[in-house]
């Protein structure tokens, strides 16, 4: 899964979120405990893992409590 510069922006969610979800995974997460430890929504854990559009907020703070 190595980026190109020729990725639409959906194409870079979709990766991008499929990253997160991998790593949730191996560190043997469930998507509620994440959402948890994130201070937010399981919906919004799942449309920003699914490459659905989510905020900045949401990915920043999906990412500090990875």
């Amino acid at each position: 899964m190595s980026p190109t510069p020729l990725q639409s922006p959906d194409e870079l969610l979709a990766e991008l979120g499929e990253r997160i979800k991998q790593r949730r995974l191996a560190d043997g997460l469930k998507q509620e405990t994440l959402a948890d430890k994130a201070g937010v929504s399981r919906r919004a854990l799942i449309e920003l893992e699914a490459g659905r559009g989510s905020t900045l907020q949401t990915l920043a703070r999906v990412l500090k409590a990875m």
